[in-house]
């Protein structure tokens, strides 16, 4: 219970409000106090057993402190200066238990409970079948509440697929009846009201209200709404709040009374989506009065509404919006994690019970903050006032995907929203707005597509328990295979846009690039198939390229990782290459690697060494013999007697330049492979040229060696990087699912190469479900925590990661028990995270060996918790510009240099969040990450 510092008792009323908001806090019963009566001129308070006369009269002294005369037996009233003392008798009285006091979902009622006291009480679900109910409300008007909510009712009348769906639109503001004047101007006279509504089932004796239900649909599909759509008209249902003016002035029956009855409290949301059953909506949209107002308490407490609250950035607003949230509050869900399972929870133990997950067929409240200028939607002062609403909803969460309790959108300031005039200029106006845009983002979690947001319903043909079992074998068995390159496995690839895009490019002559790439995004695995189809051609058959003349490829390097299948590829395809052009048996590959090193001795040779160096290398690599001073074109003749071509390939490069970042006889090098070479076969690049070369390079290297043109390079190779966006990783996914041979449970009729990616969303529903959840939770959506727990701060993520996380999720997923018939149930997914982040860890120090150093700093300190500031480990300028870059962490400059790391980093680092931190840390991270995309 909140202590107040000073208590102002003014009347018996303000008496009365002290004793029944310790009676909500249970702190009665602790004093033995059975029931109180609060009278204008006295206080009876009753006592179950004469006993409790002691505790009873202590408690009351805590209670009031000073306010309470112990010796008079009185509480003290405010008194004028000077005047007489002002007081009330408190008698101690013994009588009968009173019953325990029945929530009542209105203001004066819910705001007697303690800010922490949670609510049992809460109602049951909504009646089966009926359809959701999106409530609109703001505590002052004019903040844009019914154009938020006529934008709703844009989104969802404007489907087409696989129907249009029709909605129940009431208008519930009594006071200031918005909607209803706007349709008035283009609609007959309604023939029933909401007023009329609430009349009609207040005294409806009927079983369920059945005979209000029929007369009121009856009444609503007499006069439909039809509104413009750029698909045609749209029929949708309309309840205004009034038939007639007159009706407004003289409300017999307001929502609050329908409550006071015992057993009625929730029965507005009852009603309503009963309505909206009988009508056949599919949801059901209510324009809520705004203020501290009782017209809107009965659906703005219950929480098996999604409560819409729409405000300004302005202080008076915002401390408004956060005094109903407060209220809101003691009548929602639980957290999401509740802190005594927390640490359970944190170490991915739990099964997937929605007790855990929060899925009660309930909502948290979101929160819309409207008209805000284009220029502040990523500022600190925006920011602020968002995690002043998420800790209004503290949760307890651990990690950073999954999503805060209560939810802020903003949606940003627009002239021409300024003046509506009526119903059709307000859907016209909304038309690419900010608002319509975060509108139908919503709606489509509100009120799912049920051809793109659905679970499955696709069942294998076999016992499902045996099936998903199977499946779950199959997935974790194929992961295992495809998760390293090195291991050789697999005969298939994923043709993504960049390995099209290098197709494409040279279909006609032989390539000459460099394929860019970091640790595990897929480099070794293109180098190993180029080596298993043995030709640049079987390559761009792949593709559908056809090409004419014989293109060879030459593994000059390799990872020096490649044992057993994956290094007889590569020694198949050097035998194949060599035969193809008549040669005999060549040096080893070891052979070539102590050419490179013995160069590298000599310090004294510059770059035009060195590309006369590595033309030679490739030609006594295969076994010809060529000249010193013009390696090139002897290579060309002998490839002429064949009428080959010759692709050479390159991977491995960081495990021959060790010290590519501090030796410039390395970086000269690398240089003179990587552009040189590659430049010089590129001149000479026409359908006569003979010579081609793929260097499979990692991004730091690059840098390491190009310390002047480093950004011209990459760019210049951009188109070819194997970087990895959002929709490509769950095309990944698919295609592993496919590889895996679990077809049952992926549902994709497009091409998988060309399905965007809300199909291949839906293609994953059987394997991983669409929440981290029930379909109804609050959950994070698969897809998204996916991406998010595997993206580091430059949005970037890596095949390897992806494959990984279902190895590990398929392995946690054996045993468990279904889970709405997914083949990866929640836990599994949300456990794979951790084994994700550490092996990360190993690789991107291997990867990048200055981060070994750092991490050490980090691993000194036993309480590494985020946010972190630089000093606490001992981290230098250098080494926290170097963090930034490659998007380890991110930095909030207004919070005096605090850092944040993503999830994909600081599980496997072992940072914890601090208590309290997620709202800071969600919203900085938003808006860094928001600036860093426009940017």
């Amino acid at each position: 219970l909140r202590r107040v510092s000073v208590i102002r008792l003014y009347t018996w009323l303000d008496v009365e409000a002290v004793f029944t908001r310790r009676r909500h806090a249970g702190d009665w019963r602790r004093a033995g106090i059975t029931g109180v009566s609060v009278y204008p001129n006295e206080v009876d308070v009753r006592l179950l057993e004469d006993e409790d006369r002691k505790k009873a009269k202590d408690a009351i002294s805590d209670w009031f402190g000073p306010r309470f005369d112990a010796p008079a037996m009185s509480i003290i009233l405010e008194t004028a200066p000077g005047g007489a003392r002002r007081e009330i008798p408190v008698n101690l009285e013994l009588g009968d238990k009173e019953p325990d006091p029945v929530p009542r979902p209105s203001f004066g009622n819910v705001s007697y409970y303690p800010v922490e006291g949670w609510i049992k009480e809460r109602p049951g679900p909504l009646p089966a079948g009926t359809p959701p109910i999106i409530a609109f409300y703001s505590y002052k008007g004019g903040v844009g509440r019914t154009l938020h909510l006529i934008g709703l009712v844009k989104a969802l009348s404007e489907r087409s697929e696989p129907k249009r769906p029709r909605l129940l639109i009431v208008d519930a503001d009594l006071e200031a009846p918005g909607l209803t004047w706007l349709v008035r101007q283009k609609t007959a006279p309604p023939e029933i009201s909401f007023i009329d509504f609430l009349a009609l089932a207040n005294y409806d004796a009927s079983e369920a209200f059945r005979e209000s239900l029929k007369l009121t649909s009856a009444q609503l599909k007499t006069r439909p709404l039809n509104l413009k759509t750029p698909t045609g008209l749209a029929e949708q249902y309309f309840l205004p709040a009034f038939r007639e003016p007159d009706q407004a002035l003289h409300m017999p029956i307001r929502p609050e009374h329908m409550t006071q009855m015992t057993g009625r409290q929730w029965v507005i949301g009852d009603l309503l989506a009963l309505l909206g059953k009988e009508l056949g909506v599919s949801a059901v949209v209510v324009d809520l009065r705004a203020g501290l107002s009782e017209l809107s308490s009965p659906l703005l407490f219950d929480p098996r509404i999604v409560r819409v609250l729409v405000t300004t950035a302005s202080r008076q607003s915002i401390e408004g919006t956060k005094l109903v949230l407060g209220e809101m509050r003691k009548l929602s869900p639980r957290p999401v994690v509740e802190p005594s399972v927390a640490e359970k929870v944190a170490t991915y133990q739990t099964d997937d019970r929605s007790d855990v997950t929060g899925d009660q067929g309930e909502h948290y409240p979101c929160v819309i903050m409207s008209m805000i200028p284009q220029e502040l939607s990523t500022s600190q002062e925006i920011a602020r006032v968002r995690e002043e609403l998420q800790e209004v909803f503290p949760d307890y969460a651990p990690d950073l995907m999954t999503p805060p309790r209560l939810r802020v959108e903003e949606s940003a300031f627009a002239n021409e929203l300024l003046y509506i005039s009526s119903m059709d200029s307000a859907l016209a106006k909304l038309a690419g707005t900010s608002v319509q845009k975060l509108i139908d983002t919503l709606a489509a979690e509100w009120v799912p597509v049920p051809a793109l947001r659905r679970e499955p319903t696709k069942a294998p043909s076999r016992n499902l328990e045996n099936a998903l079992e199977d499946a779950r074998r199959k997935l974790e068995k194929t992961a295992q295979r495809f998760e390293f390159a090195e291991s050789g496995e697999g005969t298939e690839f994923l043709r993504t846009p960049p390995l099209r895009a290098l197709s494409e490019q040279y279909q006609f002559s032989p390539p000459t690039a460099l394929v860019i790439g970091a640790k595990g995004s897929g480099k070794t695995f293109v180098y190993l198939q180029l080596s298993r189809l043995k030709t640049w051609s079987g390559f761009l058959e792949k593709f559908n390229l056809p090409q004419k003349g014989q293109w060879l490829c030459w593994p000059l390097l390799q990872c020096g990782a490649l044992k057993g299948k994956a290094k007889e590829l590569v020694d198949d395809c050097r035998a194949a290459t060599r035969k193809a052009l008549g040669v005999g048996d060549g040096p080893q590959h070891t052979w070539v690697l102590d050419q490179v090193r013995d160069m590298l001795k000599d310090q004294s040779q510059d770059a035009s060494d060195w590309r006369r160096f590595w033309l030679r290398l490739i030609a006594y690599s295969i076994g010809i013999e060529v000249g010193r001073e013009d390696p090139l074109s002897l290579l060309h003749e002998r490839l002429d007697k064949t009428d080959a071509r010759l692709v050479v390939l390159v991977d491995g490069l960081e495990e021959v330049f060790l010290h590519v970042a501090t030796d410039e006889a390395q970086q000269t090098a690398v240089r003179s492979l990587c552009q040189d070479v590659v430049n010089h076969l590129g001149e000479m690049a026409t359908v006569k040229s003979r010579l081609g070369l793929l260097a499979f390079i990692r991004r730091d290297l690059i840098r390491a060696s190009f310390t002047q043109n480093a950004g011209q390079v990459e760019a210049l190779y951009s188109q070819f990087e194997l970087r990895w966006n959002s929709e490509e990783a769950l095309r990944l996914a698919v295609w592993l699912c496919r590889q895996a041979g679990i077809d049952e449970f992926i549902d994709l009729s497009k091409d998988l190469e060309e399905a965007p990616r809300a199909e291949l969303e839906n293609a994953l529903l059987s394997v991983w479900g669409l929440k981290l959840g029930g379909p109804k939770s609050r959950e994070a959506y698969t897809a998204n925590w996916v991406i998010d727990a595997l993206s580091d701060f430059n949005g970037q993520l890596q095949a390897r990661d992806v494959v990984r996380l279902m190895r590990y999720a398929a392995r946690r997923a054996r045993g468990a028990m279904d889970f709405e018939g997914r083949v990866l149930p929640p836990a599994s997914i949300r456990g794979a995270i951790d084994p994700c982040s550490e092996g990360k860890i190993r690789e991107i120090k291997d990867e990048i060996p200055r981060l070994t150093d750092v991490f050490k700093k980090f691993k000194k300190r036993q309480d590494r918790s985020i946010p972190f500031r630089a000093d606490e480990f001992d981290l230098t300028p250098e080494e926290v510009s170097f963090l930034k870059s490659v998007g380890i962490v991110l930095e909030t400059s207004e919070e005096g240099g605090k850092f944040y790391m993503p999830e994909i980093f600081r599980r496997g680092l072992g940072f914890t969040l601090e208590r309290g931190a997620r709202p800071r840390v969600l919203s900085l991270m938003k808006r860094a990450l928001a600036k860093q995309g426009s940017e």
